[in-house]
């Protein structure tokens, strides 16, 4: 192994031991700010589908669109409107 993987090795080591002492330490604030987020991201695509229903714009509502929007936000909305539009189209 080379010193540049070993040290990519050890910085994952130390995020995924941070992430895990975060969940240990406040387990139910992770799962109510994903549940926040699945929320807002499940309104905002309501509201989406029920406006583009003129311009015939769909974007199906599932767990992955629905989180993306609600960490995201807008950006996130965008994200998927390009991606329905021109990569999908």
């Amino acid at each position: 192994m080379s010193t540049l993987q070993i040290a990519g090795l050890a910085l994952g080591g130390l995020v995924a031991i941070y992430l895990l002492s975060q969940v240990v330490r406040e387990p139910g604030g992770i799962v109510i700010g994903i549940g926040k987020a699945l929320l807002f991201g499940v309104i905002g695509l309501f509201l989406l589908n029920l406006a583009g229903q003129y311009i015939q714009l769909h974007i199906p509502i599932n767990p992955l669109t629905a989180l993306l929007v609600g960490l995201l936000g807008v950006p996130g909305l965008a994200a998927l409107i390009v991606i329905q539009l021109w990569i999908l189209a």
